[in-house]
């Protein structure tokens, strides 16, 4: 695409020249630009499937694993394609197009998309149905034949995938590939010494530790009773005696008479003589009637508790 792009511009260059003179005197009437960019893409949306693809005018991308499930807002350009979630960028593609009469449909595979989940399984490289598309040049292409016929099917994808992973990380995909080769030649190659190599495998400088060994016998003493006279450790201390109160404080307190009480018993008073007057009983005499049940009541009491 870059190699096209660098064509075009060399054609237009080359036209231009050609009129270069009327294109200044043209000049001089142009209008200014607008204020604005007008926008040159087209917005469609897409949501991402449960393989990490997203499918925009019968072309497959993929796109980072932790987009699945998630609906996009796709910018179209001519030449590439801008992913929003919400307001913010979250992918970058290359705009394909099917170029093959008899096949309409084509695919983007992108391995860096999809590295962290490959690398937790492996093993499902073997059966991926994008396994060639996910190999990123024909060296790699390659090594993974390499790798199949000095290794198992399972060691060999384990390698690879590690490899990969590195490549995505570090950027050093040309590199990983030529090492990979260099070791795959002279028969030496482990997944330790490609770790090691691109330092995912650092070895760690351990200080050496004396550690002494306690006597056996001072386990004797957890097998003595232990004596009330013996004093206790400094981390405890002795149990405090429980305080307790000599007496207990009154629910209630004596209190003398006030105003309010008086104009209590006083109404008590009235309300009893307007009841004796409306029965036509004399008020002296039901006075000393209820003095009576009131003696009468506390002497009961009084046998009683006896």
């Amino acid at each position: 695409m870059a190699e096209y792009q660098a064509l075009i511009n060399e054609a237009i260059a080359k036209l231009n020249i050609q009129h270069q003179a009327k294109f200044e005197e043209e000049k001089l009437s142009l209008q200014p630009l607008p204020k604005y960019q007008v926008p040159d893409y087209e917005v469609l949306t897409a949501k991402v499937s449960c393989r990490s693809t997203i499918d925009v005018r019968c072309v497959l991308y993929m796109v980072p694993a932790r987009l699945i499930g998630q609906k996009l807002e796709l910018h179209l350009y001519h030449d590439r394609i801008i992913g929003y979630l919400g307001t913010q960028v979250v992918v970058h593609l290359p705009r394909l197009r099917p170029t093959d009469k008899e096949k309409r449909r084509t695919r983007c595979i992108n391995y860096r998309h999809v590295i962290e989940g490959l690398r937790r399984k492996p093993r499902a490289f073997l059966y991926c149905v994008w396994q060639q598309d996910l190999l990123p040049s024909d060296l790699w292409q390659e090594v993974w034949q390499q790798l199949k016929t000095q290794f198992d099917l399972d060691s060999a994808a384990i390698l690879l995938v590690e490899a990969l992973y590195i490549a995505a990380t570090q950027d050093k995909e040309n590199a990983v590939a030529i090492y990979l080769q260099t070791q795959l030649a002279t028969g030496t190659l482990s997944l330790a010494q490609l770790r090691r190599q691109f330092q995912l495998l650092n070895e760690l400088d351990v200080p050496a530790q004396q550690i002494h060994q306690h006597e056996l016998l001072s386990y004797d003493q957890l097998l003595r009773p232990q004596t009330p006279d013996q004093p206790l450790p400094e981390s405890q201390s002795a149990p405090q005696a429980a305080q307790t109160v000599s007496h207990a404080d009154s629910v209630g307190t004596a209190r003398t008479s006030s105003h309010a009480g008086r104009m209590v018993v006083c109404s008590v008073f009235c309300n009893t003589l307007k009841k004796a007057l409306k029965r036509g009983i004399s008020p002296t005499r039901q006075l000393r009637a209820k003095r009576q049940l009131r003696s009468n009541h506390l002497a009961d009491s009084g046998a009683s508790a006896d």
